[in-house]
């Protein structure tokens, strides 16, 4: 079979998948709802057990608390970045300033800044609301960072598993190499973004360095 025999039918393939399954998503949907039901009735039966037995100190708090913190350790903590308009964008560059502040002395951007916002005095790195805020900023220029760095890593992977399924040389097996040399560029340019921030990291979730 020739490469371009390959193509058509993988092309093919694809269609009548597409096709199947808009055909069969509202028989799937049903299916997955009726499943659902079924999975919640039983949990609530084993739970409703639990809580029977006389030895068994446990609350529905208690199974609360559990499912929160599932939740918790299934999503990475430092995916779970803040909404962009919790740091107002003013105290984000302000603060980014002051922790450049001693390289490149920026005093008239600060008093154009302070100047704006009425603040009589300059923040400290020691003050509540410069720590509040570099934390709040932190939580989300780094969470931003990794979960683009991961995500790039992901389609790295799948690119790199698709190249194998092809000879090299082959016209397609050329542009997935293409593909994966320009998602290594956009990997390489997050990692040094990441690594270039001016401030350490101020939690454990976050490595301080990314490789």
């Amino acid at each position: 079979m020739t490469p371009s025999h390959q193509l058509d039918l993988l092309t093919d393939a694809l269609l009548y998948y597409g096709r199947r399954k808009s055909t069969d998503l509202e028989v799937q949907l049903i299916q997955r709802r009726d499943k659902a039901e079924k999975v919640w009735s039983l949990a609530e039966e084993e739970i409703f057990a639990v809580l029977k037995e006389p030895l068994m100190c446990i609350s529905e708090r208690d199974i609360q608390q559990w499912m929160e913190t599932k939740i918790e350790v299934a999503q990475p903590a430092h995916l779970k970045t803040r909404p962009t308009d919790t740091v107002p964008r003013w105290k984000r560059n302000y603060v980014m300033k002051l922790t450049k502040f001693n390289q490149l002395r920026l005093e008239s951007d600060f008093q154009a800044v302070e100047r704006h916002y009425g603040i009589k005095q300059r923040w400290c790195q020691s003050d509540e609301i410069f720590q509040s805020t570099l934390r709040d900023l932190d939580q989300e220029v780094r969470g931003h960072l990794i979960l683009q760095a991961q995500n790039e890593a992901r389609e790295r992977v799948t690119l790199l598993n698709l190249k194998r399924t092809y000879p090299d040389g082959q016209g397609i097996a050329i542009r997935l190499s293409k593909q994966v040399n320009t998602c290594n560029r956009r990997l390489k340019k997050i990692i040094t973004g990441y690594n270039g921030l001016q401030w350490p990291p101020q939690t454990t979730k976050f490595p301080s360095h990314l490789e």
